[in-house]
Formats: structure tokens, C-alpha cells, sequence
């Protein structure tokens, strides 16, 4: 949650609300909480590693490569799995960083 007004709208909320059992309201989300955000605490390090590892001689090559590892990353799983645990950690930590 961003606090985007797509995300905010009343529509978007109810609609959440009745359709993800683990839905945050947004009065409730921390506000800019790089902890909570999988994208910013782990797999952009990832992808940069994966991006730079090799040169790539064309963007298609590129392409084709990054497609082929980025299946192949278990760590992604993983990644969005840990998303409880580090949930449980900010609320215990009274939304204060971990």
C-alpha cells in the first residue's frame, strides 16, 4: 500500500476488503515502510545482481536471459513467504523499523 488514490479509493477498499482474507485497511499500514515493501528490502538487490552478473550483446539477449534466471529464483519465493514474519515484526515493534 503506497497510498496511491487508486489504492485508497472507497471502492478499491471494499473491494479488498471483501475479496483478500489478509487485506490492511489503510488507515492501518505503516506509512513508507521499506520493511514491509518485499521490493525495496530484498529483490532489488536480486535483480541488479542478476542484471549485472553479464554483459548482454543485445536487449533481446538480455531479455531472453533475464526470463530464464528469474524462473529459476527460489528466492523470490522465499522473499514473499518471509512477508508474515516481517509483518509481525514491525506490529510488534509498535511500526518502527526492523
Amino acid at each position: 500500500e503506497d497510498g496511491a488514490s487508486p489504492h485508497t479509493e472507497k471502492y478499491t477498499q471494499d473491494w479488498c476488503k471483501a475479496h483478500l482474507p489478509a487485506f490492511i485497511k489503510k488507515d492501518r499500514w505503516p506509512v513508507s515502510c521499506p520493511d514491509l515493501n518485499p521490493l525495496d528490502f530484498s529483490i532489488w538487490r536480486v535483480l541488479q545482481n542478476i542484471v549485472c552478473a553479464r554483459p548482454h550483446s543485445s536487449l533481446e539477449a538480455f531479455r531472453e536471459d533475464f526470463c530464464r534466471r528469474m524462473g529459476q529464483i527460489e528466492y523470490l519465493r522465499a522473499t514473499v513467504e518471509s512477508y508474515p514474519r516481517r509483518l509481525r515484526s514491525v506490529i510488534a515493534a509498535k511500526k518502527g523499523r526492523i
